[in-house]
């Protein structure tokens, strides 16, 4: 029948990531595009959109300051350690600095990793918000506004 055969067209574009394919020989605006604007716009549109990725932006400055500080509070202790050393001599017994910290550092080395792999991803997701700046504005409008602007199909379905 006609209709188990749109509903396989439909299930072989879904699998493809191709939703809209078959929603583009209907009328006025699919209603699958409908929902997701909404989507959008419950969550409060492009200005949270750019607010989660100023937020973002600060926890990664914040995270790598963090880091940074860790870093610093590691080589000011080590350093500590051998100024102890040095003036002591064999009276100071403790482990050395070096081998306790040698965790620590490798950790640090690992988050900061991470960070840089999430400022890259950051940084697709900018450039994609930016690329798609005319579009925009679309996610602001009704329904109605948004059917009004589909273009409107001359054939018969």
């Amino acid at each position: 029948s006609a209709s188990k055969e749109t509903e396989n067209v439909q299930k072989f574009l879904v699998a493809r990531g191709l939703p809209f394919a078959v929603d583009a020989q209907q009328q006025g605006l699919p209603e699958s595009l409908w929902q997701k604007v909404q989507q959008i716009q419950v969550k409060g549109g492009m200005a949270a959109l750019n607010n989660t990725l100023e937020a973002l932006d600060q926890m990664a400055m914040d995270a790598g300051n963090q880091l940074q500080e860790l870093e610093k509070k590691i080589r000011d202790e080590a350093e500590q350690d051998k100024q102890c050393r040095d003036r002591f001599k064999g009276s100071w017994t403790r482990l050395p600095s070096e081998n306790l910290h040698g965790n620590f550092l490798k950790s640090i080395e690992g988050y900061k990793s991470k960070l840089q792999v999430a400022a890259t991803a950051n940084q697709t997701v900018r450039g994609k918000v930016a690329s798609s700046q005319p579009l925009h504005a679309n996610f602001a409008k009704s329904k109605g506004e948004l059917e009004a602007a589909v273009p409107q199909s001359t054939h018969a379905s």
